[in-house]
């Protein structure tokens, strides 16, 4: 039976700033169309909270590491789909490089 400290916790399964791989992905870009409010409440209608919120904290710098890498896909086609190109291709290029490959 494991011990109930050595579960992990909310906070523990969390990268920390300080233990970021130096290639971690990090979209350091601004939004061409749209502010991040606007991007994020049109996120909110057609992609849902939770999917919008990992939006939202890929534009605040949060790294991609850190975010479902389904929701990422979904984030790129929605990014693809607003002309929101720089943020398309820095999340395309994370799936690419994290070998993620869509379900056909």
């Amino acid at each position: 039976m494991k011990d109930l400290m050595s579960l992990p916790t909310e906070d523990s399964d969390r990268i920390s700033d300080e233990n970021l791989p130096i290639d971690s992905h990090v979209f350091e870009g601004k939004l061409i169309n749209y502010t991040n409010e606007d991007f994020r409440d049109i996120a909110v209608a057609r992609l849902g909270w939770a999917v919008s919120e990992q939006l939202m904290n890929i534009l605040e710098q949060v790294p991609c590491e850190e975010c479902n890498i389904n929701a990422v896909n979904i984030m790129a086609e929605f990014a693809r789909k607003k002309n929101e190109t720089e943020l398309a291709e820095f999340l395309e290029a994370y799936l690419a490089e994290a070998g993620y490959e869509k379900n056909r």
